[in-house]
């Protein structure tokens, strides 16, 4: 099973903010790539689409918004929330501890620009 796992600076990020993706496959870490929301109009649809090119079913992210999680629902990507350290994230994901999520856990882009305090792990 392939997941992926937005970055940037080792912490976990959103789709459309993120400057890395990190493909793990079940034994670790298989690629690294820019995140192409960074230098696409479409933004965190960007980042889905480069998911689905690559046959990922699995994300996760910080938080995501309601345009981007509609979209992953519809290309039958399963999103998750972990707030935190990469390593942690993928720890978690690989237990089992992670929940699918069910709705975007934020409003969209710039919604709320400044308004969210996000704990970190």
């Amino acid at each position: 099973m392939k997941f992926a796992v937005l970055v940037s600076e080792g912490q976990t990020g959103d789709p459309g903010n993120a400057k890395e993706v990190h493909v793990y496959d079940g034994k670790g870490l298989v690629e690294k790539y820019a995140n192409p929301a960074l230098s696409d109009p479409l933004r965190g649809i960007a980042t889905m689409n480069s998911l689905t090119q690559r046959s990922i079913g699995h994300l996760i992210v910080a938080d995501i918004g309601k345009p981007a999680f509609a979209y992953a629902k519809k290309v039958k990507i399963k999103v998750y929330s972990a707030k935190g350290s990469e390593g942690k994230a993928v720890e978690a994901f690989m237990s089992g501890s992670l929940a699918e999520l069910s709705a975007a856990t934020d409003e969209g882009e710039h919604a709320h620009q400044g308004a969210h305090n996000h704990q970190r792990a």
